[in-house]
């Protein structure tokens, strides 16, 4: 192989490597985001919305997409925000800020039923 076509493939296969590792890392950190996601949802809604909790069981993967964004635009307000939560013993609606319902809606549609990776969070 001459000189010249071993420092193409060369760099054709660090190129590679670096594509790889960068696609990797963006695995990781997405992994990562979902994590901290779930633990959200855990500490928000599953420790009510679970098998033997106060109310109906739900996993992000219990409803469509549009489904939570219903919710949240006009259910949330109606049957949460006054619901003490069992822990933290103060209500919904100051716990779950108007950023926090946004991060919980986003996870929640992301791993929606109709979603391309829903979610059962243990369920």
């Amino acid at each position: 192989m001459s000189t010249g076509k071993a420092i193409a493939v060369r760099a054709l296969a660090l190129a590679a490597a670096a594509l790889l590792a960068a696609g990797g890392l963006g695995t990781a950190l997405a992994a990562s985001g979902t994590k901290a996601q779930v633990e959200l949802w855990k500490a928000s809604c599953r420790v009510c919305h679970q098998p033997k909790g106060s109310a109906k069981p739900l996993s992000p993967s219990s409803l469509i997409g549009m489904q939570w964004q219903r919710f949240f635009a006009k259910q949330f307000a109606r049957t949460h925000a006054r619901l003490t939560h069992p822990e933290k013993k103060r209500a919904l609606g100051e716990i779950l800020t108007p950023e926090i319902r946004k991060q919980l809606e986003k996870f929640l549609v992301d791993h929606a039923a109709d979603s391309e990776q829903p979610m059962t969070c243990g369920r």
